[in-house]
């Protein structure tokens, strides 16, 4: 199974970007916001943009877990 390695909101929160900045600008979808705060996993281009945000690629994201 794959999951974060990382807090990805406490990560993004310290990069500036609070989850009312998030929605207010357009960054990610609320229902996408919701499912990084569960730990779930989120759609390709969501990934995309927390690793752009967050200055990453996805290796720095997720891990492989037993």
């Amino acid at each position: 199974m794959v999951g974060y390695k990382i807090d990805v909101m406490k990560a993004l929160e310290a990069k500036g970007y609070s989850e009312a900045k998030l929605q207010k600008e357009r960054l990610l979808p609320y229902a996408e916001i919701e499912r990084v705060k569960r730990g779930e996993l989120v759609r390709l281009d969501t990934l995309d943009t927390l690793c752009k945000l967050l200055e990453c690629d996805p290796t720095g994201l997720l891990e492989q877990r037993d």
